[in-house]
């Protein structure tokens, strides 16, 4: 940090327990602008004119929950998020000015991505990967892969209901790098580790890549037997039918 912002002293200023979530966001963030601008944004706001009132907090807190819904994230990192936002607003915002709804969804995506609907929750994509490459993550889960994320004894109904609950859940952005965990409509998870802790999915390129990669090759393999089941076989047969000899075809 020291020599991505230099020796500005406000920005040592920040890493306190009060600021720890907020922190945590912008310091996680792939885009160095972006964390720097939260910093700047948190040291703004304590000026008398760039405080946020409380009529611009109600709209803001609107806009936030209108965007996101209660669903995208875990309340605790909810808060932290909109408060990494309100700080990144704030960094380019006119001293006394209006809270603008617009520029501050803009501000809201410019820190955690895009926001897409996916099987009817509200879900908030990884930087490095889109909405189709997202679903198909999800959607072509192995027992194989599922294995690997999450090891334990499993009888083949439990992998299949637990792959049907993956694909057809909804998914939650949980503090981490690119992760998620599956939750129902309620927002409540039901798929833990064999030690209790949420099952957790890394979404990025790569994993995206490993899980589109196996589907193809299964999509290949299963055409591939359909090809083999239309060809008929062929029976070896000895003998003669009137003249001549089956294989060799010479007059007897």
């Amino acid at each position: 940090m020291a020599q991505a912002y230099g020796a500005d002293s406000y920005i040592w200023g920040m890493l306190s327990d009060k600021n720890a979530g907020v922190y945590s966001q912008a310091a996680s963030h792939p885009n160095p602008n972006v964390t720097q601008q939260v910093f700047i944004g948190l040291e703004k706001m304590k000026a008398p004119g760039y405080k946020i009132g409380e009529a611009d907090t109600k709209t803001l807190t609107a806009a936030f929950y209108d965007l996101y819904g209660k669903d995208a994230f875990p309340a605790q990192d909810a808060t932290d998020i909109y408060n990494a936002a309100i700080a990144y607003y704030t960094a380019s915002r006119e001293p006394g000015s209006v809270a603008s709804i617009s520029d501050f969804k803009k501000a809201l995506q410019d820190v955690t991505g895009q926001v897409v609907s996916i099987n009817g929750g509200r879900t908030v994509l990884p930087f490095d990967v889109n909405e189709d490459d997202f679903e198909a993550y999800f959607d072509g889960m192995t027992a194989e892969e599922l294995q690997i994320i999450s090891p334990m004894d499993r009888t083949q109904q439990q992998i299949d209901n637990t792959l049907d609950y993956i694909r057809n859940g909804r998914y939650k952005q949980v503090r981490g790098n690119n992760a998620y965990i599956v939750v129902d409509k309620s927002g409540k998870t039901s798929l833990f580790n064999a030690d209790g802790t949420p099952m957790t999915f890394i979404v990025n390129t790569d994993s995206v890549a490993n899980i589109v990669s196996e589907e193809q090759r299964r999509r290949s393999a299963a055409r591939q037997r359909m090809v083999d089941a239309s060809i008929p076989t062929v029976i070896p047969f000895a003998g003669t039918v009137g003249e001549y000899s089956v294989g060799t075809f010479e007059k007897q």
